[in-house]
Formats: structure tokens, C-alpha cells, sequence
């Protein structure tokens, strides 16, 4: 009996070291999940979990994502779920998949769900760049893909630590003070500290303007008339009318004109996905910022 249990027991830690399986992690519902095997099948629930999942090398195993899963291009080849705060169980369960990826601001009567219907998921919840580059670990583990998760972490490491060497040691007064507007309609919505689009900004070598506040919040054009940001940059993502547009809509803004930068011709558009969605994009999004408020720095490539 001892010698068959041993046997088992070799057999199994054989098998865990040929396949670094099963894999348990503790996700961001403080949840204990463990994954038996390596999935084959994934379903996404977040356009920034797509973009992980992507960038790892496993578009062909995603089978399902959200409606709002638009990049890659690929992404919106593959059957939808609904969308994020109301995906679709029935559909989820459909797809007959081997992990489920979603993130923290779901629903978590969907992660419930999907526990009664024993189809494991996980929650994954960034909140800056440092994160993000643990979270491509993490899904490193999960879906046996160790190896790529260190290439990738690796490259956009390499990027921050080159913009990094650009702006070398700024003084606070070298730091702009940046007001990011991710929507002006009907209020102006911007972004406070313990986000990623904080971590960009500073990143970037700037200030943010609102980091006086947690989270995404409101902020009112009498305090932006007092505190008079020396940039401000606008998520294009609500006009589709491009650069021009989304200036314009915001220069008819009550006040707007007596904002400095406004005056100084100092109003930036930039893409809003690859700044408001905790993945790799968020890189691009610093080397884009850099340039932007330390153009000086960066020249010698534009020749």
C-alpha cells in the first residue's frame, strides 16, 4: 500500500513540475481559485483582460468576450457575452470554458454565478503600471505561459525605464500640472490618485491636477479656475469627430476661457483606451505623454 501511495504521490509532483499545475492564486475578491489544468478555453469579461490575454500570445483561446472588446482587431471576431456589468451566463456557460477572466468592478453576483455552475473564474483588479506588469504574471500562471508573461513584462519594462532615463530626476516645478478629462459631458470627469491614469501622468513627468481625490470622480470648473492646470489633456473617446471636435466641445464649456492653459493654446487629445484600460497600451500611453509635456527631451527621435 505504501509503496503504491508513494508511486501516486511521485507520479503527481512529476506531473505538477512537467506542467506547473494545478496553479491556486488568491484573486482580487480575496477569493482562493485554483486552476487543475491549463485552459484551453478563456472566456474575457473586460476589454483590458482581452488586451492581457492578447499580448500573451492566446487570442486563438480566447472563444469568448465582451461587446466592448474592440482591440485587438481580432477581439471582435469572437462571440460576445454582453457586456460587462450584465454579461450573459447562459452564453458564458455555452462556451464551455476552462477559465473565466473578469475584474473587480463586475458584478460580484457574476463571479457567484459562475461558482454555482462550477466554471471557475478569477477577478483581477491593477491600479497602476506595477501592477499591471504582476498582473501578466498572474495570468502567466494561470494559463501556462510563465515564459511569455517575463518576455512582455520584460519589453514594456525596458520602454518605462527608457522614458524614465529621458526625463531623468525632475525637480517639482520641471512637473506640469496635467488635468486629465475623461469626459466633460454633462460634468467633467476626471481621474484621482490610486489610478493608472495617475501612475501615466507622474510616469510621464507630470502633476496630477486631481490627485487630491481617490478614483474617478467630478470636478467642477470653479476648482479648475482656481487651481489652473498647466496642461490639459482630453480622452478623445466621446467625440468622434477627432482632435478638433473634442476641443472645440470643450472650449463651449462655461469658463473654459479662463482657464491658463486654454489661453496658451495648451489642450491635448490624446486616444482614451489605451489610457483608461489597465493593459499593455498604458506604456504606449506614457511614451505618448512624455513627448507631449517634455517635448524637449525627446528631439533627437523625431529626426
Amino acid at each position: 500500500m505504501w509503496s503504491g501511495l508513494l508511486l501516486f504521490f511521485s507520479v503527481a509532483v512529476a506531473a505538477h513540475a512537467a506542467t506547473g499545475f494545478p496553479v491556486t492564486v488568491t484573486d482580487a475578491l480575496e477569493r482562493q481559485v485554483t486552476v487543475a489544468q491549463r485552459p484551453e478555453r478563456l472566456v474575457s469579461l473586460a476589454p483590458s483582460v482581452t488586451e492581457l490575454l492578447f499580448a500573451l500570445g492566446l487570442g486563438s483561446q480566447v472563444v469568448g468576450v465582451t461587446q466592448y472588446c474592440d482591440y485587438p482587431p481580432e477581439a471582435r471576431t469572437r462571440p460576445s457575452v454582453g457586456g460587462i456589468v450584465n454579461p450573459s451566463l447562459e452564453r458564458i456557460v455555452g462556451l464551455q470554458p476552462d477559465l473565466v477572466i473578469g475584474i473587480r468592478g463586475i458584478p460580484l453576483s457574476t463571479f457567484r454565478q459562475l461558482e454555482r455552475v462550477q466554471v471557475v473564474s478569477v477577478a483581477l483588479d491593477p491600479h497602476d503600471l506595477d501592477q499591471v506588469l504582476a498582473t501578466f504574471r498572474l495570468l502567466g500562471r494561470l494559463t501556462g505561459t510563465t515564459d511569455a508573461a517575463r518576455a512582455v513584462t520584460r519589453r514594456l519594462r525596458r520602454r518605462l525605464d527608457t522614458v524614465r532615463a529621458r526625463l531623468g530626476a525632475l525637480r517639482d516645478h520641471e512637473r506640469p500640472s496635467v488635468l486629465f478629462v475623461l469626459t466633460y459631458t454633462p460634468r467633467i470627469w476626471t481621474c484621482g490618485r490610486e489610478t493608472f491614469v495617475d501612475d501615466v501622468i507622474w510616469r510621464a513627468g507630470g502633476r496630477n491636477l486631481a490627485r487630491d481625490r481617490k478614483d474617478f470622480h467630478p470636478i467642477s470648473m470653479e476648482t479648475l479656475l482656481r487651481r489652473q492646470p498647466d496642461i490639459i489633456v482630453i480622452a478623445d473617446g466621446q467625440n468622434r469627430g477627432g482632435h478638433r471636435a473634442s476641443v472645440e466641445a470643450f472650449l463651449r464649456l462655461p469658463g473654459a476661457h479662463g482657464l491658463h492653459a486654454v489661453r496658451a493654446g495648451r489642450l491635448v487629445t490624446v486616444p482614451s483606451d489605451p489610457l483608461v484600460r489597465p493593459g499593455p497600451r498604458l506604456v504606449d500611453g506614457v511614451e505618448a505623454l512624455a513627448r507631449v509635456l517634455h517635448p524637449e527631451r525627446f528631439r533627437e527621435d523625431d529626426g
